[in-house]
């Protein structure tokens, strides 16, 4: 029962940083003056994997230091990874399915509310990257829970 506390209060606290890091960290303001059908159309990439090949694009290139873009690839599959874990640990049948389903709801969730307050954009390789993140940290739990079970099955032979 401890064990579940502690990881119910951790997943709490990393729920709030993750909060902190996409909304108030380093937002980008956009200007009231805008509707949210300006902000859409000129804010927002609805074409999967744009972003990612610009990224890759501009990094080979020259155009952009390593750090910005390992900031965007590396942060946005890490931030749902920790939530991915904690999805696969509570499961009762370990499906890598529920990781998808849910990376996929809250990374939309999180994208739209960045447009709809005005503090970033809509970006749908940003949604892929916290989905796969979200893969990642359920491949991880079911990979240790196996480890784990393997260790306690060979301690009791």
């Amino acid at each position: 029962m401890i064990k579940k506390r502690i990881i119910i209060s951790s997943a709490a606290i990393y729920s709030l940083l993750a909060l902190y890091v996409v909304f108030v960290y380093q937002p980008v303001p956009f200007s009231q003056q805008y509707t949210l059908a300006e902000l859409f159309a000129h804010r927002a990439n609805f074409v999967p994997f744009k972003s990612i090949l610009e990224y890759i694009y501009m990094l080979f290139n020259d155009h952009i230091n390593i750090a910005h873009a390992a900031k965007f690839f590396i942060g946005n599959i890490a931030i749902l990874f920790p939530l991915g874990m904690c999805i696969a640990y509570f499961q009762k049948n370990r499906s890598i399915y529920k990781c998808l389903f849910i990376g996929l709801a809250v990374s939309i969730i999180m994208e739209t509310m960045q447009i709809l307050f005005r503090i970033g954009s809509f970006d749908i390789d940003c949604v892929i990257l916290r989905t796969i993140g979200m893969i990642l940290g359920g491949f991880a739990t079911l990979f240790i829970y196996k480890l784990y079970s393997k260790f306690i099955n060979k301690e009791m032979n």
